[in-house]
């Protein structure tokens, strides 16, 4: 009997939180952002909390990576905003199969995705031990 009490009292206090993803699209249809927003229980107001695989990213403090667009057909972009020496870029499948590999010194640079079979891949970027991942399909 105690054991059922002592369940039944965790039970009660428990708080059941949720969450809810908005998407934000620019004029040519293109997710421009995503955002996650943590809800408190009963569906209480939340606070927004920045994905990992949202379309900009911190690169390092002081630049702002973009990635664009995605999913992708042809050309993936990627656009450097502040300054940086350098990032590294690793294009994986799902599987960990790497097909590319290399570090980008320009502020813009473009990916050749059209020998790519369609899929998804994630794109590791950073710069300074600081990566963001991105998933990205190719149509």
């Amino acid at each position: 009997m105690k054991n059922i009490l002592l369940i039944a009292f965790l039970l009660t206090n428990i708080s059941v939180y949720s969450q809810t993803i908005e998407y934000v699209y620019d004029e040519a249809g293109n997710r421009t952002q995503r955002k996650l927003f943590v809800l408190g229980p009963g569906g209480q107001t939340g606070r927004y909390m920045q994905p990992k695989d949202s379309v900009e990213a911190q690169l390092t403090l002081d630049s702002k990576l973009t990635v664009y667009p995605n999913p992708v057909k042809e050309q993936l972009n990627l656009k450097v905003e502040g300054s940086f020496v350098a990032y590294d870029i690793v294009l994986t499948d799902l599987t960990g199969k790497v097909f590319l590999s290399k570090s980008i010194n320009d502020s813009s640079t473009q990916l050749d995705f059209t020998t790519y079979p369609k899929g998804i891949y994630l794109l590791r970027t950073g710069a300074n031990n600081q990566f963001t991942e991105w998933k990205i399909i190719k149509q």
